[in-house]
């Protein structure tokens, strides 16, 4: 099996600017709207796959706490009984940890995961299962780990924290009531419960902050120096905004009440009017068209993620992982 060297974090984040450029420009020489996905295979182009996916960890998968992850050389996930697994390359799994674990992160070596009764703890473990320990007594959503630091939102107070990866030095980013977080790979990006917080970015290690928009959005996915999100004032419509001239545009008639996930100039969403199925619609010049939208999983679809290669998905009230390749293809059950 091949191995994967861990990138630094300025690599990946080269890598994920590189990814973004070579989305932009295949936008821009094929036509009005991007070509299809192009599926990155872990086993023959390994960077790349780990490139693509690191951003996807940070970002979009965000969403839905990343219940399936990319680290080294797996995929990570919860059993049907909740325990932690790995997924190899030949998707058979193998245990992990016999705690219970969801809302994944994944650096230096290290699977992060929240534990127990109500997710209240927060744990860690290497891939091959040793050394697993338990790195702090407080529930945690929205985990990303990276810099030695993690970060993440305290659920009981919406507080946004960085914290060592083991545990120590516990510091507040953010003082407010966050719902959302997302990361770049320099910056964090929150959003809040209500319109006084608006979108924030942050600054990880000073904790200085400005203020982006001022009004409530969801679903927001950080892609370049431009924010996707969905605007609740306006039906939850989508919009974006752009880091050029700093001004918001609804992209189409399109309302989004459930988490979505841009990846490779694509939207990917449960379409709720179509019986919960997956689709994703491509973007160009921060403009959409839903005549373009395509079918990816044929499916009642509870929650998903999107990794260089497959969708992976759970059906509603099915604690069951179904995975779908990115280029189509029937359902294979995972766990």
């Amino acid at each position: 099996m091949t191995r994967i060297r861990t990138a630094p974090p300025l690599l990946i984040a080269c890598l994920c600017a590189c990814i973004a450029v070579s989305c932009l420009l295949t936008a821009c020489t094929s036509g009005r709207w991007p070509a299809e996905p192009v599926p990155v295979s872990l086993a023959d182009n390994p960077d790349a796959y780990q490139a693509a996916a690191a951003p996807l960890a940070w970002q979009g998968n965000l969403h839905n706490q990343n219940f399936v992850i990319f680290g080294q050389d797996n995929l990570f996930l919860p059993e049907r009984n909740g325990t932690v697994a790995r997924l190899d390359d030949q998707l058979r799994l193998f245990p992990v940890d016999p705690s219970s674990g969801c809302q994944f992160a994944w650096a230096d070596g290290w699977l992060f995961y929240t534990s127990g009764s109500q997710n209240s703890t927060v744990r860690k473990v290497q891939s091959d299962g040793s050394n697993g320990v338990r790195i702090a007594n407080l529930p945690y959503q929205y985990l990303v780990a990276d810099r030695g630091n993690l970060f993440a939102i305290l659920t009981s107070t919406g507080q946004v924290m960085r914290f060592r990866q083991d545990g120590t030095d516990r510091t507040v980013l953010f003082d407010g009531f966050a719902t959302e977080l997302q990361y770049d790979g320099s910056r964090l990006y929150v959003c809040g419960a209500n319109d006084q917080t608006g979108l924030v970015r942050i600054d990880p290690d000073s904790g200085s902050s400005e203020i982006l928009l001022q009004r409530r959005v969801v679903s927001l996915n950080v892609v370049g120096d431009t924010l996707y999100f969905a605007d609740p004032d306006d039906n939850h419509r989508v919009y974006a905004w752009s880091g050029e001239d700093r001004h918001d545009r609804c992209l189409c008639d399109l309302s989004l009440t459930r988490p979505f996930i841009v990846y490779a100039n694509w939207l990917y969403y449960v379409d709720t009017d179509n019986q919960g199925r997956l689709m994703r619609l491509p973007l160009s010049d921060t403009a959409a068209d839903l005549e373009q939208a395509v079918l990816v999983v044929d499916d009642a679809v509870a929650s998903f993620v999107v990794l260089p290669d497959a969708v992976y998905y759970r059906r509603p009230e099915d604690n069951s992982v179904f995975r779908v390749p990115l280029d189509g293809g029937r359902p294979q059950k995972i766990t």
